[in-house]
C-alpha cells in the first residue's frame, strides 16, 4: 500500500512515496511522536483505500498541523463531488483557484447572504454614501474600531491550507479570490499569486491622495481617541482598500485575474 507511483493521493498533493518535507498541513489524519516523525493516513482516490506513509524528518519551525478524525478520510473518499474535482483537477497542467466567502466560513467569517450571516453594525454604505454623508463614516469607523482585531485574529481553515500546499507542490499557479480578508495568504499562499480583485481590509487607503497604511496603524490610532482618521498627508477621508458598492474593481486586479 506505502509503494511509491504516479498517482495524486485525495488528501495529500504530493505523489505517492514522495518525501512531502516532513508533514502536510492539510492530512486529514496526522500522529505525532515527540514532535520528530509524522504519519499520513489518507485515502488514495484511484484505488479507494487508505494509504498510510510515515516520514522521519523534524517537525521543528512547521506550520501547525490541523488534526481532524480518521472517519472524515472515508467520508471524503466516498464524496461523489470531490472525487470528480480530483478528476479534473489530475488532468490540468496549471489550476487556478477562485474562491469567494463560502472558502472562509469555516474561518467564522459570514457570506453576509447565508444564514448565518452576520447584522452586527451599520450597513456596508456605498462609495458615494461615504464621501459624502460624516455620520456614515463616523459610523464606519466606530464598528471598525472594534470588528478589526477580530477580521486580523481569525485563522485559515483547511481550504486556504489545502490551496497554499498544492501552490507549493505546483499544482496551482494562482489564486483569484473575491474574499478582503486575506486569509490565503494567512494560510501561506504566495502574496505575489493572490489576486485581490475586491482588495483588502488589511490596508487602509486615502481616497484622495492614495497614500496607503497597514491597517493596524490607523486601528493604533483609533485605539488613541481617534473617531474619524483623516489622511496625514493632504486631510483626505480614509477607509479600507476595499471596493464597495459603487465602485469598479482595480483595472491591474482585473487584467491580471482575465490573463491567469
Amino acid at each position: 500500500e506505502g509503494q511509491a507511483d504516479d498517482r495524486v493521493c485525495l488528501t495529500c498533493p504530493f505523489t505517492m512515496g514522495q518525501d512531502c518535507g516532513g508533514f502536510d498541513p492539510i492530512t486529514l489524519a496526522v500522529r505525532t511522536q515527540d514532535g520528530t516523525a509524522c504519519e499520513h493516513v489518507f485515502s488514495c482516490h484511484s484505488r479507494r483505500r487508505r494509504v498510510r506513509i510515515r516520514h522521519a524528518r523534524s517537525l521543528e519551525g512547521s506550520v501547525p498541523m490541523v488534526e481532524q478524525d480518521l472517519e472524515m478520510v472515508d467520508g471524503a473518499a466516498s464524496n461523489p463531488g470531490l472525487l470528480a474535482l480530483i478528476e479534473v483537477a489530475r488532468a490540468a497542467r496549471e489550476i487556478v483557484a477562485f474562491t469567494g466567502a463560502g472558502i472562509s466560513t469555516e474561518s467564522g467569517i459570514p457570506d453576509y447572504r447565508g444564514e448565518g450571516r452576520d447584522t452586527r453594525g451599520p450597513k456596508v454604505p456605498s462609495a458615494a454614501e461615504f464621501r459624502r454623508n460624516p455620520e456614515v463614516r463616523r459610523a464606519y469607523w466606530e464598528s471598525r474600531r472594534t470588528r478589526y482585531p477580530e477580521m486580523r485574529a481569525t485563522a485559515p481553515n483547511a481550504g486556504h491550507l489545502a490551496l497554499a500546499v498544492l501552490e507549493r507542490a505546483g499544482l496551482v499557479k494562482a489564486i483569484i479570490t473575491q474574499n478582503i480578508d486575506g486569509l490565503h495568504q494567512a494560510a501561506g499562499s504566495d502574496p505575489s499569486r493572490v489576486v485581490e480583485l475586491h482588495g483588502t481590509t488589511h490596508v487602509v487607503r486615502c481616497l484622495d491622495c492614495g497614500t496607503t497604511w497597514d491597517a493596524q496603524v490607523i486601528h493604533e490610532r483609533l485605539e488613541n481617541g481617534e473617531t474619524v482618521p483623516a489622511c496625514d498627508r493632504c486631510g483626505g477621508p480614509l477607509r479600507a482598500a476595499t471596493v464597495l458598492f459603487g465602485e469598479s474593481v482595480p483595472r491591474e486586479a482585473l487584467d491580471r485575474a482575465i490573463e491567469l
